[in-house]
């Protein structure tokens, strides 16, 4: 919670700073609130995790942030991703994969 507020004063400051909107306008008002309604829903689930699974595969998990980032880019913001971003991304998350199995 510190950190999200840290965050959102801190950004509030430099949109100020630089004349620049510091709210989402109604045109993206539901994809800003699915947005953050997940990433509570993923620090709840890394929070769970911790607590209460393997430190190790949890680690490996939330480590996929990046290409979960990268892919939410190419969708929404219709970002064209190279074949070799496209290669890393299969490459980890095969790796995920067969950590997974084992």
């Amino acid at each position: 919670m510190a950190q999200r507020l840290a965050a959102f004063l801190a950004l509030g400051v430099i949109a100020t700073a630089r004349g620049i909107p510091r709210f989402v306008d109604r045109s993206n008002l539901t994809l800003g609130l699915l947005g953050g309604v997940l990433t509570g829903a993923g620090v709840a689930a890394f929070v769970y995790g911790a607590q209460r699974g393997s430190l190790s595969e949890l680690t490996v998990t939330a480590s996929m942030f990046p290409a979960v980032t990268v892919v939410l880019v190419a969708v929404v913001d219709r970002v064209r991703l190279w074949w070799w971003q496209m290669a890393g991304i299969v490459a980890v998350i095969s790796g995920v994969v067969l950590i997974g199995i084992g």
